[in-house]
C-alpha cells in the first residue's frame, strides 16, 4: 500500500505506478502548472503543452513518445507511462526544478 505521501497514479487513465506528491509538484513547477501534488488532466494538458503536443488531458501515444524522447527512453510504443517511464521522468523534472 502507497504512504500517505504517495499518489497511486495507476488510478489515472495512461498512467501506471507511483509518484510521490513531491514529486508530482516537480513535474507540476517543470510544466508550469498549479502544483497540488495530484496528476490530473490539467497537469496532462499542462505535459503535453510543454512537450509541444495537442492538450488533450489524456495520455495517448503520442504523450508517451514524446516523454520518452524528452527523458532518453527507447520508445515503448504504450500509450500510458509505465513504472520506468514514470521513474526517470520524476528524475528529469525533479533536477531541473532544483
Amino acid at each position: 500500500m502507497a504512504s500517505k505521501s504517495s499518489q497511486s497514479t495507476a488510478s489515472l487513465r495512461g498512467l501506471k505506478g507511483y509518484a510521490s506528491r513531491a514529486q508530482v509538484r516537480d513535474l507540476q513547477t517543470w510544466a508550469g502548472v498549479a502544483r497540488d501534488g495530484k496528476w490530473g488532466t490539467a497537469t496532462t494538458r499542462a505535459v503535453q503543452k510543454k512537450l509541444g503536443l495537442r492538450a488533450s488531458g489524456h495520455v495517448d501515444a503520442a504523450t508517451v513518445r514524446s516523454i520518452e524522447r524528452l527523458i532518453g527512453l527507447r520508445a515503448t510504443g504504450n500509450s500510458y507511462i509505465n513504472k520506468a517511464t514514470m521513474n526517470t521522468l520524476m528524475a528529469y523534472t525533479a533536477a531541473r526544478v532544483a
